[in-house]
């Protein structure tokens, strides 16, 4: 199994991603989403932690965020960014969307360059898969120090320098080995876009 982990920033920090073949772990960051593709190409699965839709009135009447990540928020208290409607991120003057709408192109370009291959896209998120790896809910404050360990206890072995968008890659190409074990958990609704986690956790 070939999985991806895809951590996005906006287009100056652009994509730091984990390509997990079998036990063999590689980071890279990534600038253009054409390099990002030429990684991934043979992936069986793609975990990426960015929305992968807006926010719709129909489920959103505030229009302020998506069903999948008040649904975190209400089954297991797990605090998420909101994604908007995309009319609402257009008109934001600071420019905080930036990274959601340069992941927005990266959605876009992976659905039409594996529209006929069998490679699953799922979206992700790593507070939210620490959190359910861990039965309970994490400082994000401590996030560098929390998920770095749950990594090493997972297994994983990798740079002390690792940045913390390089760990929330690999974390999101763990995800991609619990979704195909059948280990995880959806939330939200298919037309704004899911969110995928692992199976909460339940310590004794």
């Amino acid at each position: 199994m070939i999985a991806v982990g895809i951590d996005v920033g906006d287009i100056n920090k652009g994509f730091h991603v984990a390509l997990m073949n079998g036990e063999l772990v590689r980071t890279f960051r990534v600038s253009l989403i054409y390099e990002l593709i030429a990684v991934c190409k043979d992936a069986d699965v793609i975990a990426i932690d960015a929305p992968c839709g807006w926010a719709i009135k129909k489920y959103s009447p505030t229009g302020k965020s998506r069903q999948a990540e008040r649904d975190m928020k209400k089954f297991k208290n797990i605090q998420s960014f909101y994604t908007p409607t995309r009319t609402a991120a257009l008109l934001n003057t600071k420019k905080y969307y930036n990274w959601m709408f340069n992941g927005e192109k990266l959605w876009n370009s992976l659905r039409t360059y594996f529209k006929d291959k069998n490679t699953i896209l799922v979206e992700t998120f790593p507070h939210g898969i620490a959190c359910a790896l861990q039965g309970r809910i994490l400082n994000a404050s401590n996030k560098r120090h929390d998920r770095s360990d749950l990594l090493k206890e997972l297994g994983y072995r990798f740079d002390k320098k690792h940045s913390i968008d390089l760990v929330d890659s690999i974390l999101c190409a763990h995800m991609c080995k619990l979704y195909l074990t059948k280990n995880y958990e959806t939330y939200g609704n298919h037309d704004e876009g899911q969110i995928v986690l692992p199976v909460w956790k339940h310590n004794k």
